[in-house]
């Protein structure tokens, strides 16, 4: 392993982007206007242990729509209530933990909604949203942590 010790990295020309490459690929770029970083990983990267792999943020009405999300390439309307995940980059195995959190907008303070996680799967899970009978939220949040 070499090590590099410098106080400046620099292109060759003094507007030169300054390029950081792995196996001829390139992992880092800095802009040279600044310290932007311009490249970022085509795919998300969840390699890192004991972090977020995945999250979203979904609108469970009767049309459900992914708002944002990380890791996620789609969602699935599969009932009332149910909402399957799925996964750009597939977990390792099936031992990720999803936690699960759903809000209404309306004022009704008779919805109070209960939300479980099913069918659990290294490229999928699906999201269960209850109260009394299943029911489809305003909003629901998921987030999916693993080793």
């Amino acid at each position: 392993m070499s090590q590099l010790n410098t106080n400046i990295i620099k292109g060759v020309q003094d507007n030169d982007d300054v390029v950081i490459k792995t196996n001829n690929t390139t992992r880092v770029t800095f802009a040279s206007g600044g310290d932007t970083l311009v490249t970022a990983l085509s795919a998300p990267s969840v390699s890192a242990i004991n972090t977020i792999k995945a999250w979203a943020k979904i609108q469970g009405t009767s049309t459900p729509a992914l708002d944002d999300s990380f890791n996620v390439a789609s969602i699935t309307d599969t009932a009332t209530g149910r909402f399957g995940v799925n996964f750009i980059i597939d977990m390792p195995d099936v031992e990720y933990c999803v936690v699960v959190s759903n809000g209404d907008d309306s004022v009704d303070t008779n919805r109070n909604i209960w939300s479980s996680v099913a069918n659990q799967a290294a490229g999928s899970f699906e999201i269960n949203c209850y109260n009394g009978s299943n029911t489809d939220p305003d909003n629901v949040y998921c987030i999916v942590v693993d080793k």
